[in-house]
């Protein structure tokens, strides 16, 4: 079993903030991921962790794709990421 050590999130929502804030504090090397790039970047610049503008940018090795946006979004984001990639997400209405 691989070992977790840098976590992407995508989304800067609540969840997501509370999420980052956290594994921050866990000691995991976490960089945020969102549309709204100036206002994040500026979001994760105070939270003291990485952000990228682009999913396909990020190439940390053992690597958690944490997925914290809305239902709807949920499917387009996956696309973005590597099929070999491990993924989670935090809906609790949409299925596996």
């Amino acid at each position: 079993m691989k070992t977790i050590k840098n976590i992407l999130i995508i989304g800067v929502g609540n969840v997501a903030t509370h999420l980052a804030l956290g594994l921050k504090k866990a000691n995991f090397s976490v960089t945020l991921n969102g549309r709204a790039h100036k206002v994040n970047k500026d979001t994760a610049q105070k939270m003291g962790v990485e952000y990228i503008e682009s999913i396909q940018s990020y190439n940390k090795p053992e690597a958690l794709y944490l997925i914290a946006v809305n239902d709807a979004s949920i499917t387009s984001v996956v696309e973005q990421i590597p099929s070999n990639a491990t993924i989670c997400y935090t809906s609790g209405s949409i299925d596996l």
